[in-house]
């Protein structure tokens, strides 16, 4: 969980006294000059759904436009969104100091990673679909023969990729279990405390 909010099913709540330690979370609530801040807490929720380490665009490795569709139909924010450069800062500032550690950085890389050599494999494996059907002469033949080959290579290289992912996957585990929180203290399943806790003062707003 991120300390600076709470999610709960499609609501999300707002540690103002905690979020507003940090310059660039700060200006995305100090701009909404409304009083319930409605369109600001939309921008965090937004900003949430794709830099939540444990949130659907990271664990599936979605690339920037789907993550941005994504992030943008369940936050409620116009269909024409576009984030500017406070909330691409506010974003940065979840991943890098909110969020993620370095294993867990690598790790959502290297999902990325799979997930577009997915893509990849697919489009050429259509590509050679097609090219079959018509290959008639000795030059398309040897092209389809070069796809096919390509095609095995990136094949060959799957369980290596699986293999780092994995290993990264155990670093992360372990890191959880035994890793540091703000403070430099060792993190223990003590600390997690009563999520209830820290989120019901008047620094909290909620989106509905």
């Amino acid at each position: 969980m991120i300390h600076v909010w709470k999610v709960e099913g499609d609501k999300l709540e707002l540690n103002k006294e905690e979020l507003l330690q940090y310059p660039a979370l700060a200006a995305i609530l100090q701009r909404d000059q409304y009083p319930g801040k409605e369109f600001a807490l939309k921008e965090f929720k937004y900003i949430n759904l794709l830099a939540d380490k444990n949130g659907y665009c990271i664990l599936n490795g979605l690339d920037k436009k789907s993550a941005h569709a994504y992030a943008v139909q369940f936050s409620g924010l116009p269909k024409d969104y576009v984030p500017d450069a406070k909330v691409k800062a506010a974003i940065q500032c979840v991943l890098d100091s909110l969020n993620t550690t370095v294993i867990e950085r690598s790790l959502q890389n290297a999902i990325k990673a799979l997930a577009t050599s997915s893509k990849l494999t697919d489009k050429m494996a259509d590509v050679l679909e097609q090219k079959i059907d018509v290959a008639t002469t000795p030059d398309t033949i040897k092209e389809c023969g070069l796809l096919i080959k390509e095609l095995m290579n990136l094949g060959k290289e799957l369980p290596s990729q699986i293999s780092t992912l994995t290993e990264l996957q155990k670093a992360w585990a372990s890191e959880q279990k035994g890793g540091t929180v703000r403070g430099g203290k060792v993190y223990t399943s003590s600390l997690d405390g009563d999520d209830e806790l820290g989120f019901n003062g008047s620094g909290v707003e909620r989106l509905d």
